[in-house]
């Protein structure tokens, strides 16, 4: 793609294939190979390809934060919640002269800091080829029109670059032909795919409609594959190295940076959810994936929650030096003992606290740069709540001001779950100024003295627009009550139905 570098760290087998990994060149060669480098030199006609390793991203996000890196360029990814310690990330953002974030979602926590937000394709939007972990290249095929201005990567990145000034080398007219780029530079010093495995020499002589018809394909490719074939590498038990022999790197056991201690007692474990992905900023927009796990949880063992007073449905502050955060509490045998797990993805975006990154410490392996994800020393202590509440609404609501809040997407619009440590007069006075402007009709709903319950509609146009419930306590079947609601335009019965056993009911 010419002589011009975007280094990052991007995930699976695409992104090593071409070289998008910070210390890796394209194609699987490598910079401290000087016929790698003046492979790739030649074939791109350059002699400005960088000759060493980039930034990886703990190492990159510190020399912004320095001041050693003057512009920075962050595509389709969201380092504000990804990465350990954001608020170091978020000061090395603001310190920046110049951000720039591709993405094809406008509001995430990283999309914020940018100078200039580039609207980049979704998947069922983009048009060229995949790889999956077997090494199989796949033609992917646009589902959908693309919204409003977004753009292929490649498009963009090839406009910025021939503004640079690389205008020759980054001629493209579509995806194919950066493919066929890729293909050719795949053999080279590499005939026969004697000296590495990835090629795709039976590829390079497609032309367009070869390329917008090709099935998939298994890498190394020496001839073009029609049907779908299942190759194992080193079956001949040769390897891609001087002596054609494996060779083991041994590796010595390196402890923990932070251990546990009496302070911090818990050790915690971060990670995926089933229906969520990194930081949900796609997948929390599906109602049917959100309602699997609708709410940020500590996973912890029965043993754990018993020693510290916490039972299913409470609160946890879970804290260390770098920050607190605030999650549901959930049983797992599972769980180790003195062990506590908590997902990824929530973040500032869909819930007041519950970024888990906060916690981690930068700490880095020397070799990988992975930072120590999986061993976080933590406390674990109840979050007092005094009470609750539900909030359903058609529009997204800002609710910075409550002490917790997450937010779910719903088919008729926007589920927030809500817990206060201010009785629940104040809770119902706050929700009421956020969710009722002037002149509204609403319908209001008190319970008797031996249960508390607060509800409120605003209806608008014969349609409930915004509802909520303040109780000490939400339980499941009010969601279920709420919801159901939600769904039926305004008449007398809905109006009977809110009341539920209502003494009285306001019309305003």
């Amino acid at each position: 793609m010419g002589p011009f570098s975007v280094t990052g760290q991007p995930n699976a087998m695409g992104g090593r294939e071409v070289g998008a990994l910070a210390n890796t060149l394209a194609s699987h060669m490598e910079f401290d190979n000087q016929q790698h480098h003046s492979l790739i030199s030649d074939f791109w006609q350059t002699s400005t390809l960088a000759t060493k390793p980039g930034l990886k991203a703990i190492d990159l996000f510190d020399a912004v934060e320095a001041g050693k890196i003057k512009a920075i360029w962050i595509m389709a990814t969201n380092p504000m919640v990804s990465l350990p310690n954001s608020e170091k990330i978020k000061s090395a953002l603001q310190k920046c002269p110049f951000v720039v974030v591709s993405d094809c979602i406008k509001q995430t926590e990283t999309a914020q800091l940018a100078d200039v937000l580039l609207p980049a394709q979704g998947w069922s939007e983009k048009s060229g080829t995949v790889t999956n972990s077997e090494r199989r290249i796949s033609r992917q095929r646009r589902l959908l029109p693309s919204p409003g201005m977004a753009k292929p990567d490649w498009w963009i990145v090839s406009k910025v670059a021939m503004k640079m000034g690389f205008t020759n080398a980054f001629d493209y007219l579509h995806e194919g032909q950066i493919f066929n780029e890729y293909a050719r530079m795949t053999t080279l010093g590499n005939e026969g795919g004697q000296q590495r495995d990835l090629t795709l020499s039976g590829l390079t002589q497609l032309d367009d409609k070869g390329y917008n018809t090709l099935v998939p394909q298994q890498w190394p490719v020496l001839t073009l594959q029609t049907d779908i074939v299942n190759q194992r590498l080193f079956t001949q038990h040769q390897f891609y190295t001087a002596d054609q022999r494996a060779h083991f790197v041994a590796t010595g056991y390196q402890a923990p940076q932070q251990p546990t201690n009496n302070a911090l007692p818990i050790l915690l474990n971060s990670g995926r959810t089933r229906d969520h992905w990194h930081t949900m900023s796609r997948t929390g927009l599906s109602p049917q994936l959100a309602s699997h796990t609708p709410e940020p949880y500590v996973g912890l063992h029965p043993e754990t929650a018993l020693r510290r007073g916490l039972k299913p449905g409470d609160i946890a502050e879970i804290s260390n030096l770098h920050a607190k955060i605030h999650m549901r509490v959930t049983i797992d045998p599972g769980v180790t003992a003195e062990h506590a797990f908590v997902p990824i993805h929530w973040n500032l975006a869909t819930a007041s606290n519950a970024k888990a990154c906060q916690l981690i410490s930068p700490n880095t392996d020397p070799f990988s740069g992975q930072p120590e994800f999986k061993h976080t020393p933590v406390s674990i202590k109840p979050w007092p709540k005094q009470c609750e509440a539900l909030v359903i609404s058609r529009t997204p609501l800002s609710l910075i001001d409550m002490d917790y809040w997450v937010k779910q997407k719903i088919e008729s619009g926007y589920l927030y779950r809500i817990a206060s440590q201010s009785d629940a007069m104040s809770l119902i006075v706050q929700l009421t100024n956020t969710l009722v402007i002037r002149n509204d009709k609403t319908l209001s709903y008190d319970s008797g003295i031996t249960e508390l319950e607060h509800r409120k509609a605003v209806i608008s146009a014969n349609v409930m627009q915004r509802a909520f419930i303040v109780k000490t306590t939400i339980q499941e079947h009010d969601l279920d009550w709420l919801t159901s609601l939600f769904e039926h335009p305004v008449n007398d019965h809905l109006e009977s139905r809110f009341m539920n056993r209502a003494s009285a009911v306001q019309h305003k």
